[in-house]
């Protein structure tokens, strides 16, 4: 690593994004809806509802096999 350069972070464009996030004001749990597998989900952290939201996100690399 050339330290005589200073460091860069590459940014990736952000999206809007469909997320849950947890109901419980007290955890800060989410996930992307399109990364979850019931229509529904609870917490996996608390097991509080969940309801629907949006996020600003980088664009998520999925690889189907």
């Amino acid at each position: 690593m050339n330290r005589s350069k200073p460091y860069r972070s590459i940014e990736s464009p952000l999206f809007e994004t469909d997320v849950w996030e947890c109901s419980d004001s007290h955890c800060g749990c989410w996930m992307r809806k399109d990364m979850s597998f019931v229509t529904e989900p609870t917490c996996p952290l608390c097991r509080s509802g969940m309801v629907g939201s949006t996020r600003l996100l980088p664009k998520a690399v999925t690889k189907s096999y």
